[in-house]
């Protein structure tokens, strides 16, 4: 794992145990996300992949010369709820793993919050959760970040879409 930093940090592990979130945290592994603010929009913390998720999804996104891998749309990451098992690890004993962060309202992870996103968050609410519509990115889809997508979080979006460089709206802000 790297920390906030970038410095890549070694976390040891038990067996049948989870992970310790409180040690992840002072290690400085984000663990949770960047709140909005005036001027600066926050990232919402997707999850932690594991580079088979990342892989398997065939996803990438490309930041000047660099490629990265992006997760499966809709795809909730590792568990850090789950018991650690020997299948987990590889051959060498390391679970590596690897954090995704998006834009607060960028549901269909595209590196834009636009109209694109409001129209998906809108079929979704709408259509009371049918299968049919799948949010890409749910937790950046909650941008006033109290746990649940709701027309809430619609209202807020759509008021950033529509008065986009007029008035200041920020998503991703705790209610």
């Amino acid at each position: 794992m790297y920390n906030g930093s970038g410095d890549y940090v070694v976390v040891g592990v038990n067996l049948g145990y989870t992970l310790d979130l409180v040690v992840l945290e002072a290690l400085g592994i984000p663990m949770s996300h960047v709140l909005g603010q005036p001027g600066q929009p926050g990232w919402a913390l997707w999850g932690w992949f594991d580079a088979d998720s990342l892989d398997a999804s065939g996803r990438t996104r490309t930041v000047g010369s660099d490629v990265f891998r992006r997760p499966a749309l809709g795809s909730e990451g590792f568990d850090f709820a789950a018991q650690l098992t020997y299948c987990m690890f590889d051959e060498e004993g390391n679970l590596d793993l690897f954090v995704i962060w998006s834009l607060w309202g960028d549901i269909n992870d595209d590196d834009q919050v636009c109209q694109l996103d409001l129209d998906l968050l809108r079929r979704y609410l709408h259509l009371l959760n049918v299968e049919e519509v799948v949010l890409g990115n749910r937790v950046a889809a909650n941008v006033i970040v109290d746990g649940q997508i709701c027309q809430n979080d619609l209202d807020l979006l759509r008021r950033y879409v529509h008065l986009l460089g007029i008035e200041p709206v920020v998503l991703g802000v705790l209610p």
